[in-house]
């Protein structure tokens, strides 16, 4: 009974936690009832010994994905937190700075994507039913959750010790990032650049953003991005409490944290980095991209783009491009993000450089020419070529389909096909053009001719699709992904 367990809440921080060490795996359990409008049950973890103690709890609530969307409650153990709960594979308790911590866990199941009045009156729900310690709430979601975290921590982030977005599916904006950074948050943020549903490039993007409008605070931000990671092996890499980053898992790194200044490492207005890798660290490998040559007369100018650095033993912390020589003074709109507009190119060539900084300050730098010509280029001819599924021409397109994926059908949840992250070496896309090559008759392509296209009317098999890419000078390339929808 949640009643008769809540018990007195102990508010003293000298009582806040008691000598009992949790050896036994926490009590996992479903409860089926209407938290809010859109809760109408959620699963809970909590501490085995949780009624034999006074003390209060840190308190996890985590967000699930968009596939768990609804009301049947046991799809919930699929991925992340859940999971690792289901399977007996969370630890009973965490030992952090010389202190033992057991956490309280609440993994709601959401109707449709939370407001964040949804996630907090979640909160709100076990802060009333448990003895939970108001200065270490945590939140953390994966994929729509991961968004919904950061949507939360917008509006209600000042009641949060840190939050963990994986794979965050919502867009940065200015304004979100400069409201989350008013809250002074923690916030450690993992993406993947392989990750073909939501871009390496957004959290990119949420960090430099966040740091720039809260500089007191950007010591205790921490920015991942795996290099050999997809979007679903993302998350399942973040929420593995054997998974390390600097030596610590998410939830032994969110309890270096709590809601006050007393427990709070000192955050940093000024971290100068050194100039060369530190011993044991391996400089990150800077990636400015290709040199292009673009005539005048497109009216079309690139965009400078380093998102494809990465680092071997660690991830990219802060990116900054520079104009190293170029005919005419030109502005960079975000210089300190992956990826830049740049206005005010006249004719000639352009030579910009751009400094990735790892997590461990070492620098690494890239140049890349940009060439804007007075006539107009003549499109590169050749032969084509097929390899695996993929057909280039020279001077085409390189078409990109996405990485080969596998669901269960039980998760109710399908993949938008993403020929987005195609790229034309001498000019630009101008179409693409979705079709279907294999797999049941049973499906539908919403926006074929789009570079991302919802499908409808999966079942159990295995589908390919292909995507053709054209530039324009008219050359098309082709791409094929395969997406298996598994019984079970």
């Amino acid at each position: 009974d949640q009643e008769a367990l809540s018990g007195e809440i102990v508010s003293s921080e000298a009582n806040a936690y008691d000598a009992t060490v949790e050896t036994a795996l926490p009590t996992y359990t479903s409860v089926v009832t209407n938290v809010n409008s859109n809760i109408a049950g959620f699963w809970q973890a909590v501490p085995s010994l949780y009624s034999k103690t006074t003390k209060s709890y840190p308190l996890i609530l985590f967000i699930h994905g968009i596939g768990e969307l609804g009301t049947e409650i046991g799809r919930m153990n699929c991925c992340g937190l859940p999971r690792h709960l289901r399977y007996n594979t969370f630890p009973p308790n965490f030992n952090v700075g010389g202190a033992n911590y057991s956490f309280i866990v609440m993994a709601p199941q959401f109707k449709v994507r939370p407001s964040a009045a949804d996630v907090q009156s979640a909160i709100d729900y076990m802060k009333a039913r448990y003895r939970i310690d108001p200065s270490r709430i945590y939140v953390t979601g994966l994929s729509m959750g991961g968004g919904s975290t950061w949507d939360w921590s917008a509006v209600y982030g000042q009641n949060a010790a840190a939050i963990v977005p994986v794979c965050g599916g919502t867009a940065p904006t200015d304004a979100l990032c400069k409201s989350i950074a008013s809250k002074n948050l923690p916030i450690w943020g993992i993406y993947s650049y392989k990750d073909a549903v939501v871009p390496a490039s957004w959290g990119t993007t949420f960090f430099n953003t966040i740091d720039k409008y809260n500089t007191s605070y950007a010591g205790v931000t921490k920015l991942t991005i795996y290099s050999d990671a997809d979007h679903n092996t993302t998350w399942g890499r973040a929420f593995d409490p054997v998974s390390r980053v600097d030596g610590y898992n998410i939830y032994e790194w969110m309890l270096l944290y709590k809601r006050g200044s007393t427990a709070t490492p000192p955050p940093t207005t000024t971290t100068p980095p050194p100039t060369s890798p530190t011993t044991g660290n391996t400089a990150p490998i800077a990636t400015a991209g290709p040199d292009q040559t673009i005539p005048a007369s497109w009216n079309w100018f690139p965009t400078l783009n380093a998102n494809a650095s990465k680092d071997p033993d660690g991830y990219v912390a802060k990116f900054a491009w520079s104009v190293v020589s170029g005919p005419s003074a030109v502005t960079l709109a975000t210089p300190n993000t992956g990826a830049t507009q740049v206005t005010g190119w006249k004719t000639g060539t352009y030579v910009f450089r751009v400094a990735v900084t790892d997590n461990k300050g070492a620098v690494s730098y890239d140049d890349v020419a940009i060439t804007i010509s007075a006539t107009a280029t003549s499109a590169t001819t050749g032969s084509s070529s097929s390899t695996g599924g993929t057909t280039t021409v020279a001077g085409a397109p390189i078409a990109k389909a996405g990485d080969d994926q596998s669901y269960p059908k039980s998760w109710n949840w399908f993949p938008t096909l993403n020929a987005n992250y195609s790229t034309d070496p001498d000019g630009w896309i101008t179409k693409f053009a979705w079709s279907q090559v294999s797999g049941p008759n049973t499906v539908s392509l919403a926006t074929p001719n789009t570079g991302a296209t919802k499908v409808t009317g999966w079942t159990v098999g295995t589908y390919v699709f292909r995507v053709a890419v054209t530039d324009n000078s008219g050359k098309t390339s082709y791409d094929d992904v395969a997406i298996t929808i598994t019984n079970n």
